[in-house]
């Protein structure tokens, strides 16, 4: 049985999972200090390494490894612990969530190209 670091916060937040230049859309249920519990229907495997693009007031960046996940209806409850971030994570503990989606820009950035024109 897995150990709990921290307190769980519950949250309502758009996110992206880039995984083997795959994007996949979801949502992040909970977050803590150490990991997130993420809502998607990406189908990723134990220790898949992803990177998130979280969205609250504006775009978060982490790289995150898959601890577990467990298939529930059409999605799937993924949850990763955190091994890097890149911005504001900090901040996601610090308040409230807000709901924000990904723009085109964003996922143009995160297939690597320009997010001009």
């Amino acid at each position: 049985m897995e150990r709990r670091y921290g307190k769980r916060i519950p949250a309502q937040m758009n996110t992206l999972l880039c995984h083997e230049n795959l994007l996949y859309s979801g949502t992040v249920l909970n977050l803590s200090e150490r990991g997130l519990l993420i809502n998607a229907k990406a189908q990723l495997a134990v220790n898949a390494v992803v990177a998130l693009s979280i969205y609250r007031d504006r775009e978060i960046m982490v790289s995150a490894k898959v601890k577990w996940r467990e298939k529930t209806c059409n999605h799937y409850r993924i949850g990763v612990e955190i091994t890097d971030t890149f911005s504001d994570y900090e901040k996601l503990l610090e308040g409230r969530s807000s709901h924000h989606s990904p723009t085109r820009s964003v996922i143009k950035m995160h297939r690597g190209q320009s997010g001009d024109g």
